[in-house]
């Protein structure tokens, strides 16, 4: 349950910065889509980082 909530908020604040970067040059499609996978590859990415350190995998 932890690493869902700590992969979420990595992933809800790592979304953010491609709109930071490149919001008002984008559409408003584009900027969601674009938020929307580097936010689920961060959280993915988080996910399986913190599991491996709890099974002692780094």
């Amino acid at each position: 349950m932890t690493l869902h909530l700590l992969a979420g908020v990595v992933a809800s604040l790592v979304g953010l910065i491609p709109h930071a970067i490149f919001g008002d040059s984008m559409s408003f499609g584009t900027d969601f889509l674009v938020s929307t996978v580097v936010g689920g590859v961060a959280y993915l990415f988080t996910y399986y980082k913190l599991n491996g350190m709890r099974e002692g995998n780094f």
